[in-house]
């Protein structure tokens, strides 16, 4: 017979659910804090540090009289790939 769990026990904060209601797992207030916002948010601080370092280093392309009409001429062919087909 399974054992019968308290409705709070995924309310409290800790990596662990009491022992008999389940033998090892997390609780869900520690699933959405730890593993969820925190991992969210390493990744939004990571992606911010590195366009930083993109935007600081010196451009590989100089821009000239022509990028402008090939960005244009180039408009039509991508938006040809992405219509549903």
């Amino acid at each position: 017979m399974a054992a019968v769990c308290d409705p709070l026990a995924d309310s409290s904060f800790g990596p662990l659910v009491d022992e008999n209601c389940r033998a090892f797992d997390f609780t869900l207030y520690f699933e959405e804090t730890i593993l969820r916002i925190g991992t969210s948010s390493l990744f939004l601080i990571l992606a911010i540090l590195r366009l930083f370092v993109v935007f600081s280093r010196p451009r590989c392309i100089a821009k000239d009289r022509l990028l402008l009409a090939k960005m244009v001429s180039a408009l039509p062919l991508e938006s040809r790939d992405r219509r549903p087909r």
